[in-house]
């Protein structure tokens, strides 16, 4: 496991971390779902106007970027990757 001070450091940032997870879910913002399709829609226009080519990552994520339907989904990615980042760091000196 982690050393005391590792250990506070890291429920420290879990804490903040796992905060920001919830208050950041997109479009928990937008709470009436008309509204937030027509938000996602004009989004979705504004990446067609790129250049095209130019960003090619962008283009092909970008039927995910505003799809905020799976909130289950995206809280499982999150505590994946901070389990993950946890379990990473055990026995790792500090640096």
């Amino acid at each position: 496991g982690y050393d005391e001070r590792r250990a506070v450091d890291a429920a420290r940032l879990l804490l903040c971390t796992a905060l920001m997870l919830v208050t950041s879910l997109p479009g928990i913002s937008i709470p009436d779902a008309d509204v937030r399709e027509a938000v996602a829609r004009r989004k979705r226009a504004a990446v067609l106007t790129l250049p095209p080519g130019r960003y090619p990552r962008v283009e092909l994520a970008a039927g995910y970027l505003f799809n905020w339907d799976d909130p289950d989904a995206y809280y499982q990615l999150g505590v994946d990757l901070i389990l993950g980042g946890l379990q990473s760091g055990l026995g790792r000196p500090i640096a």
